[in-house]
């Protein structure tokens, strides 16, 4: 929700189009269904391309995904955040989860 009623001006639509939202988004109150992406929780709209993640049935954002592709590796934020735990218990360096073990 973004909430332009009591703003005094309306935003330009080239600022909203600049910040991947609808022209329209800038004048009045402005709602719209999103959908989060799983890998690093980002909010995005419904309306804007995302790409779908079999192994979690969930969606991903394109910089999510390209890094799925790059690596091979697709992890879910809650699964990153294990591995962060695990490795602060254990007294150890956080090391990318997006690495093969065989990587080093």
């Amino acid at each position: 929700m973004i909430d332009h009623r009591n703003a005094g001006a309306n935003q330009p639509p080239e600022e909203m189009i600049r910040a991947g939202l609808p022209a329209h988004a800038g004048r009045g109150l402005f709602e719209a269904a999103t959908v989060t992406c799983h890998g690093c929780q980002r909010q995005m709209l419904r309306i804007e391309p995302k790409e779908y993640c079999k192994k979690h049935d969930r969606f991903s954002c394109a910089g999510c995904a390209a890094r799925a592709r790059a690596s091979g590796i697709c992890r879910s934020f809650k699964e990153v955040v294990e591995i962060a735990q695990e490795a602060a218990l254990k007294g150890l360096p956080f090391k990318s989860p997006f690495q093969r073990s065989s990587d080093g």
